[in-house]
């Protein structure tokens, strides 16, 4: 058996029949007053209020539901209300996010006179410039996109960040504070670094929802050409963005390298601004080692803590690129050392190993291989 409650849904009967019960308690508070003390019950924040947006109008609706419910069943004598009141805190505005769709803010007979590929052209539109409504009020983004190189600064000091934030939170104290804004709503779940990283993650969607507008446009179009043109703009400063960022991210890492021996240090680590690509490998004899692999040189380091700051001790003697030489072993070929199982198994053998050494092997040589 199912009952219709106040604002049309469908609810168990028992569902309505306790709701029922609250409005007829708060009625005979309303005639008699008491004079006892009620303590007020925790209000306990509405589901719609936590939820992200959502564009399904059922999901919706069905929060908005339960929302009412929770208002309705909230009532309180004024006295205990304003009580309460003067312990909580007003919702920000942050979280109650706009989740209406474009064709949902139209009237049936315009809706209905648009084509469905211009409803989707308008929904792409309103996508774009939802977010940005206090800052962009058309698609003159050609005039303004250059503005974003603004970013470079805060984008290029991502990592850095990053790894003061991991060390701060080394501290119980700030950990503490994290965690109970972690938990507090006005967060809405998310950690400190989901907020530091928005501008890259906005930064990034810029290309994609331009041309998923484009996408929609006719050809014919006056948009056309000024989407295009922004589409550059905006791919252009990204490119910039990036290359900036490169060359912080290897100043990072040439900073964080200790040499354990003066001939060991070589000018063009200093001198490098492109950092190809690094990570964590293991040495014959099941040392982990971490490469680092610039424009110009390799380096070759053990990753060391030391008064709680990570560094990387370089390892032997940094192979400049024109001096190095690669060479592709065979799986099995070498047996991986370090464990005390492998010294009585034939298991134990390496797989995806290579070799780098000078192209004069007096140096030495060092085998790899993947973790």
């Amino acid at each position: 058996m199912v009952a219709h409650d106040e604002v049309g849904g469908l609810l168990p009967i028992k569902r309505t029949i306790r709701v029922l019960d609250v409005n007829s308690q708060s009625f005979r508070e309303q005639e008699e007053p008491s004079n006892k003390r009620v303590r007020p019950l925790a209000r306990v924040t509405s589901l719609a209020n936590l939820i992200s947006p959502v564009r399904n109008g059922a999901v919706r609706r069905f929060g908005q539901t339960i929302q009412s419910f929770t208002l309705r069943g909230d009532s309180r004598s004024p006295a205990s209300a304003q009580k309460f009141s003067s312990r909580s805190t007003v919702p920000t505005p942050a979280k109650r996010r706009s989740s209406a769709l474009w064709s949902e803010m139209l009237d049936v007979s315009t809706k209905e006179s648009l084509t469905t590929k211009e409803i989707k052209r308008q929904e792409a539109i309103y996508e774009m410039s939802r977010g940005e409504q206090d800052l962009i009020e058309d698609l003159k983004l050609a005039r303004k996109l250059p503005g974003l190189n603004a970013y470079k600064g805060y984008c290029s000091n991502q990592l850095a960040a990053k790894a003061l934030l991991d060390q701060k939170k080394q501290d119980p104290r700030v950990q503490d504070f994290l965690q109970r804004c972690l938990e507090s709503p006005f967060s809405r779940k998310l950690d400190l670094w989901s907020f530091l990283d928005i501008p890259r993650s906005r930064l990034v969607k810029y290309p994609l929802l331009l041309k998923e507008i484009l996408r929609h446009t006719p050809k014919d179009h006056p948009d056309v050409q000024l989407l295009e043109e922004a589409i550059l703009i905006i791919q252009g400063v990204l490119s910039d963005i990036n290359l900036k960022k490169g060359e912080s991210e290897c100043q990072y890492y040439v900073d964080k390298l200790e040499y354990l021996d003066e001939k060991q240090r070589d000018p063009r680590i200093e001198a490098s601004k492109v950092l190809l690509c690094h990570g964590e490998l293991r040495s014959k004899h099941g040392h982990k080692l971490h490469i680092f692999l610039f424009q110009d040189i390799l380096v070759l380091t053990r990753p060391v803590t030391r008064n709680e700051r990570h560094s990387y001790q370089v390892y032997r003697q940094p192979i400049p690129v024109q001096d190095l030489v690669l060479e592709d072993l065979q799986d099995g070929d070498v047996r991986m050392g370090g464990s005390f199982r492998g010294a009585f198994s034939n298991s134990d053998k390496a797989k995806n190993i290579f070799r780098v050494r000078f192209q004069d092997p007096s140096p030495g040589l060092a085998q790899l291989s993947k973790p």
